[in-house]
């Protein structure tokens, strides 16, 4: 069995030198159980969570026979680790014979010598990360009434669209971001005087979409909204 983290935004990944012993993987979901009085409780099935594992071995400073990888030593794996985290970016994990391959984030990381060989003992909490998607609104078809006696201005029909604009006040543009917070992932840059879509305000944050994607960002930094 093999394992490998890696990091796409940096193009860096670890094979994990000793496997583990135990690879104990939870796939929850969501069951609600509602009383009724002529069928007793019943079942409604939600959707999937988050599948979580957590991983605990060593990282070797010395080159032992049974190493699957040799790529680094000791705390180097730690420090890459590290690093890879204070970037906020989602990383991918790797588990050959468990067919596992998907985007995660590292919830917690204990690292500790427990002898002297110099081995770095460690413990991954791993947790699957889903990208948020956001739904582009429909546009909505207004026609407006016929005139009264004595106005002057014709009846048209106008196509225009419920969202509300927004422009970007920061002269050196604004992160985007994947979730309502600085604790979630970049998706992008939106430069000064760009006009967005605003779609709800969640607490400081808006939910927008500009470009080719959606996001978030701060409204500290929306001028204004109007509707087109």
């Amino acid at each position: 069995m093999d394992i490998f983290l890696y990091n796409k935004s940096k193009s860096e990944f670890i094979k994990f030198p000793v496997v583990p012993q135990k690879v104990e993987v939870q796939s929850p979901q969501k069951i609600e159980t509602f009383e009724s009085l002529g069928q007793g409780d019943l079942k409604i099935i939600g959707l999937k969570g988050n599948r979580s594992f957590s991983l605990e071995s060593f990282f070797p400073s010395k080159d032992y026979h049974f190493l699957r990888d040799r790529s680094h030593k000791g705390m180097e794996y730690v420090d890459l680790i590290e690093k890879w985290r204070g970037t906020r970016d989602p990383l991918n994990i790797i588990i050959s014979e468990l067919k596992i391959n998907f985007a995660c984030v590292i919830e917690n990381f204990t690292n500790a010598i427990q002898d002297g060989s110099g081995d770095i003992y460690y413990k991954l909490e791993i947790e699957e990360y889903k990208v948020p998607s956001i739904k582009k609104l429909a546009t909505t078809k207004i026609t407006t009434v016929a005139l009264k006696k004595g106005q002057t201005q014709p009846s048209k029909t106008v196509t225009v669209n419920k969202s509300t604009y927004g422009i970007v006040t920061a002269k050196g543009g604004v992160n985007v971001r994947s979730g309502a917070g600085i604790g979630y992932s970049k998706l992008g840059l939106a430069a000064y005087n760009t006009k967005v879509k605003l779609y709800r305000l969640e607490g400081k944050w808006w939910q927008i979409y500009y470009g080719n994607h959606g996001g978030y960002i701060s409204a500290e930094f929306i001028k204004k909204v109007w509707y087109v």
